[in-house]
């Protein structure tokens, strides 16, 4: 799946990612990839379930909120999948 971030999910994505777990692995694959592309994302199927586990499936931390403001909008109908 291609995605072509606007500037607000771009900003939100490109924030400083502190820590080693899961969550800040994935941000900051994603933002590498991003800075290569120009602010487009190329994610796998295993990517997107990663992003709708940590953005819908989990309590509303911060992490989640902050997924959820870079790719609520695209990846939102996957949360019923998922």
């Amino acid at each position: 799946m291609r995605i072509q971030l606007n500037h607000h999910e771009l900003t939100v994505l490109m924030q400083p990612q502190s820590g080693r777990g899961g969550f800040q692995s994935l941000m900051r694959s994603l933002q590498a990839q991003a800075l290569m592309r120009g602010g487009i994302l190329i994610l796998t199927p295993h990517t997107i379930e990663r992003i709708v586990r940590y953005a819908f499936q989990y309590n509303n931390g911060g992490w989640q909120l902050q997924l959820r403001k870079i790719f609520g909008r695209t990846l939102q109908p996957f949360q019923a999948v998922a």
